[in-house]
């Protein structure tokens, strides 16, 4: 279309423009005309462009003016060329109307289709109306009243747009009923069409499909008013203290799995454009494992045992890796262990750990008094605040994971391997992490802050920091 667009208009060019005695028929001409008027199939156009200037130049052979720059002049073209156009086009509606005069003659006097096109054939001759328009035209005289006109059927123009604001009501209303509804769900409900229902809900209601955020738990307004608190009291003492962080040994414990599958995230492959996607087979995790307990400061790893098969973590065996813990402070970290960091303590270390029972039961709290360890308090479903699960589990367990162990054993030599590479400068990151998460959460106002934008930076000042006594003694219980 574009091509005969552009041969019709330079013929036009050529019939405004041009003398048909100055062309001439050389290689080397601007301008060829055909010889017979109204053929167009040899008629072109060609510009003569000096590439080193970029304009046109003059042909020797072409006349003054005569050289056309397609790129450029083909606006210009269709400009001049418009009067030509409607010329044309009201000379042929003109010419069509007789023949749909003598048509609805034909088709008033029982003539069919095909009847009637051949005789309009034997008077207009090559200028007769197409077998389909004579079709259209034939059905339309045949189904009116005899008062039919042959002027050109009325249309409803361009349709009315549906993007009104009874539509913008009726989708919000659709969506706010379920928010999981598709595009297609939504256009079937209003009777819209699929593309206007997603600009109105993109544009107008400035919606945006999300996919949920999975949180250990759903904190009540206590528990998160108690981990402010606490964070709060944490960022006090460590303005007090500023070598609160290399005090402090945190431990925790986490099942390790013989086979733990891949995620979708962590099986993605860099493939070619043309290559297949890769196949994994869906397999489940098995329910063999083995329970590993770690304790570990800003130098390193401190303690790492694992649980005997068939034995649970209770509070007298939590005290027995307490008491392995301290002696192993004792004599690999003898600076942890010189007196005290203000003479109240036979120690230099601060324990943290989570809020498990056998963690915050009476015995091990007994145990902790008794020897005079130090606890840093830590709030209650809180591990995005507990080093070990924001920092080693996830990396070891990412490591091992899509790996098929064979036994309990090659886990656990697995797991030794793994945690050997871990990096002095890996351990010091996730302690000088820990500070900035307790502000995070204090921005955050209790609620849990991984994938969300909250600063770590320092406290905002606009935070209510003033917690009663009441609120964190009920948090306690939970």
């Amino acid at each position: 279309m574009q091509s005969q667009l552009s041969t019709i208009m330079r013929y036009f060019c050529c019939q405004l423009f041009l003398d048909p005695d100055t062309l001439r028929s050389s290689e080397e001409a601007c301008y060829s005309h055909a010889p017979v008027p109204g053929d167009m199939s040899h008629v072109w156009v060609t510009a003569h462009v000096d590439p080193n200037i970029g304009k046109v130049t003059q042909c020797d052979d072409c006349a003054p003016g005569m050289c056309v720059l397609e790129d450029f002049g083909i606006l210009l073209l269709f400009v001049l060329c418009l009067p030509a156009f409607l010329e044309l086009f009201l000379v042929d509606m003109q010419s069509r109307l007789p023949q749909r005069e003598n048509l609805k003659f034909l088709v008033a006097s029982g003539k069919n289709a095909t009847a009637s096109y051949r005789a309009l054939q034997q008077v207009y001759g090559e200028e007769t109306m197409s077998r389909t328009q004579v079709q259209v035209w034939h059905k339309h005289f045949r189904e009116g009243d005899g008062h039919t006109p042959v002027t050109d059927l009325h249309r409803s123009g361009r349709p009315r747009s549906a993007h009104v604001p009874e539509a913008v009501q009726a989708v919000r209303q659709s969506v706010h009923q379920d928010c999981r509804k598709t595009f297609k769900t939504v256009s079937s409900e209003t009777g819209l069409s699929t593309g206007t229902v997603q600009r109105i809900i993109k544009k107008d209601l400035s919606l945006k499909k999300k996919a949920p955020k999975w949180i250990p738990h759903v904190l009540t307004d206590e528990q998160r008013r108690f981990r402010m608190k606490l964070c709060a009291q944490n960022l006090e003492k460590l303005a007090d203290e500023p070598d609160l962080l290399e005090a402090i040994v945190t431990g925790d414990e986490s099942s390790i799995w013989t086979f733990d599958p891949e995620t979708k995230v962590h099986s993605m492959q860099w493939r070619s454009k043309g290559e297949p996607r890769p196949q994994i087979a869906m397999r489940g995790q098995t329910r063999c494992s083995t329970m590993l307990i770690t304790f570990f400061d800003m130098e390193g790893m401190v303690l790492n045992e694992f649980v005997p098969p068939r034995e649970t973590v209770t509070s007298e065996f939590y005290v027995e890796i307490l008491k392995r813990l301290r002696e192993r402070i004792r004599r690999k970290h003898p600076l942890k262990w010189k007196g005290g960091r203000d003479g109240s303590t036979d120690r230099d270390f601060i324990v943290h750990h989570d809020n498990a029972s056998c963690h915050t039961s009476t015995i091990t709290l007994a145990f902790l008094g008794e020897h005079n360890m130090d606890l840093l308090p830590h709030p209650p479903y809180s591990p995005d605040l507990a080093p070990n699960d924001y920092f080693l589990y996830p990396e070891l367990k990412k490591i091992l994971r899509g790996q098929n162990f064979r036994n309990i054993q090659s886990v656990q030599e697995a797991v030794m391997r793994e945690l050997r590479k871990f990096t002095v400068d890996q351990f010091q990151a996730a302690f000088h992490e820990l500070p900035r998460r307790w502000t995070k959460c204090l921005n955050s106002e209790g609620h849990y802050f991984e994938g969300g934008h909250f600063p770590g930076d320092e406290v905002n000042p606009n935070i209510d920091l003033n917690f009663s006594d009441s609120e964190g003694n009920e948090s306690d219980s939970d």
